[in-house]
């Protein structure tokens, strides 16, 4: 249940797009931030259920002490998008679910500012009082996955293409765009959090 002094407002947008850094500076500002990144990661460590399911699409031993060999996952899809792409169908859906259990045991009065990938297929859209989606430039996007991860070009290509949003047409979605000027970005960040004061959303 939902405490009436409460707003969620999910990050989002493309990977590389900048929505940790976005998060990081709402953190620098004293809002409360969660980054779902780590609890995705987590969810896969932990869950016997998705374990299962990339057993039965990777089709070769994947556990180690503590978890899931994240690394060999990697490599094995970085090889086999098609098999990417059916786990993430089912996988998303699943985890948006997991990330929205854990927000409703953890709501408490104030506004929270989450860090939410592939929101969409995650079929958690409606769950969010606001979205702001992170924009940027495709080849910049490409170009900050490729330098943070290492991944080939195909790869880094694929997964910014797969973590564009459609969601376009609501009133609750506002744009934040980041072309590689971070002060321009905290500008725009500053704007969205002048909005929200001067509408009473942005609740201590």
């Amino acid at each position: 249940m939902k405490h009436n002094n409460v707003q969620r407002i999910a990050i989002s947008g493309s990977s590389g797009s900048g929505k940790s850094t976005v998060l990081q500076y709402l953190d620098k500002l004293g809002y409360k931030t969660k980054d779902y990144d780590e609890f995705a990661v987590e969810f896969i460590q932990k869950s016997d259920l998705v374990y299962s399911k990339l057993e039965e699409i990777i089709e070769i031993d994947i556990r180690i002490d503590g978890g899931v060999n994240l690394k060999q996952i990697g490599d094995f899809f970085e090889k086999h998008l098609d098999k990417e792409v059916v786990f993430e169908k089912w996988y998303q859906p699943l985890l948006g679910k997991e990330i929205k259990n854990s927000i409703l045991i953890s709501d408490e009065n104030g506004t929270y500012f989450y860090d939410i990938p592939y929101i969409d297929k995650k079929k958690i859209v409606d769950f969010f009082d606001e979205i702001w989606i992170i924009t940027a430039n495709i080849d910049e996007c490409c170009k900050r996955i490729k330098k943070r991860n290492g991944y080939s070009d195909k790869k880094t290509r694929y997964l910014v293409n797969r973590s564009l949003i459609c969601i376009d047409g609501r009133s609750n979605v506002f744009y934040i765009e980041n072309n590689n000027d971070y002060t321009k970005l905290r500008i725009n960040v500053d704007e969205q959090l002048m909005r929200l004061k001067s509408e009473k959303k942005l609740n201590s």
